[in-house]
């Protein structure tokens, strides 16, 4: 099986080293905090060089044998598929860059020279056009250059539950949204902020941050959880959790209307050990207060 890419990309497996989702790596709290200090650039090469995490989707040729895609990892979507580096790595699915010809002896011609003999199919993945014409002729919707509403870089759940609770919120009237101009003008100011950082594509690239939309809406419907050494003064196991764990819905279930701190704290240490087969990381332990040290010299740093 042969593969052709135009511009390529980066291959991230599914899970890291310690046995958890890259998901549920990347939308903690805690890395939230890290990546505000930490220049994009940087953590793009980070995780680039990262051999045991990331694979190559080749398109451009670098000096050596392989290739490696122009731009950096969060530039665009993240890809996942650690069947397919199994693929790659065996060789029953072969990169090649983009197509330059076909033939009709069933032979195709690359842009590096290099031809392809007894290719029997030939599958055009060329992607999907969002068209909402069929409302309001396509005026209601706007999807230009397929630029729709920004997608979130995680489970979609947590966001799910928090935007239902803010829906209820303002129809009760107990949270009053700005006038719709305003919201229209500020998800502009976001969608410009955010493309500067990608590539420009037609394929959803601008990505909304997880943690911090959530926060957001957390803080809007009054049930953001209280600062980590404020936390950790009343439940530090909890406090633990919630900074260096998934942020699991029950997260906004601690303070705020309708809460239940126990029951809360239960869910989440429950959704835990499902999540780490009931135990906890024993690297994560073993660098718990270095990670102390370190939070509390950000907090004495900001102040």
């Amino acid at each position: 099986v042969l593969l052709s890419a135009r511009r390529g990309g980066w291959l991230l497996n599914k899970f890291c080293k310690e046995g958890k989702s890259f998901c549920d790596h990347f939308n903690t709290r805690w890395n939230s905090l890290i990546r505000q200090f930490i220049p994009k650039f940087l953590r793009s090469k980070f995780l680039q060089n990262t051999s045991n995490s990331l694979s190559l989707l080749p398109v451009h040729p670098i000096k050596g044998a392989g290739y490696c895609p122009v731009h950096n990892l969060f530039s665009t979507q993240l890809g996942f598929g650690t069947e397919l580096s199994l693929h790659f790595a065996t060789g029953n699915v072969r990169i090649k860059p983009d197509i330059w010809s076909l033939s009709d002896g069933n032979e195709v011609e690359f842009v590096d020279g290099t031809i392809e003999k007894e290719i029997d199919y030939i599958i055009l993945c060329t992607g999907y056009e969002f068209n909402f014409e069929f409302v309001e002729n396509g005026k209601l919707i706007a999807t230009h250059h397929n630029d729709f509403h920004l997608p979130i870089a995680g489970s979609k759940w947590p966001i799910a539950e928090l935007q239902s609770r803010l829906f209820f919120e303002v129809f009760s009237g107990n949270v009053k949204l700005p006038s719709p101009f305003c919201m229209k003008d500020e998800l502009e100011k976001r969608r410009c902020n955010i493309s500067v950082n990608y590539i420009k594509t037609r394929r959803h690239t601008q990505i909304e941050d997880h943690v911090q939309f959530c926060l957001e809406l957390a803080e809007m419907i009054g049930v953001a959880t209280p600062p980590f050494y404020k936390l950790a003064f009343s439940d530090f196991h909890l406090a633990v959790a919630v900074w260096f764990y998934p942020l699991f819905p029950a997260q906004f279930r601690i303070c705020g209307p309708f809460s239940n701190k126990r029951e809360a704290k239960l869910i989440i240490l429950n959704e835990m050990k499902k999540e780490f087969n009931n135990h906890w990381n024993c690297r994560f332990e073993r660098n718990i207060f270095l990670i102390l040290i370190i939070l509390i010299f950000l907090w004495l740093f900001l102040l």
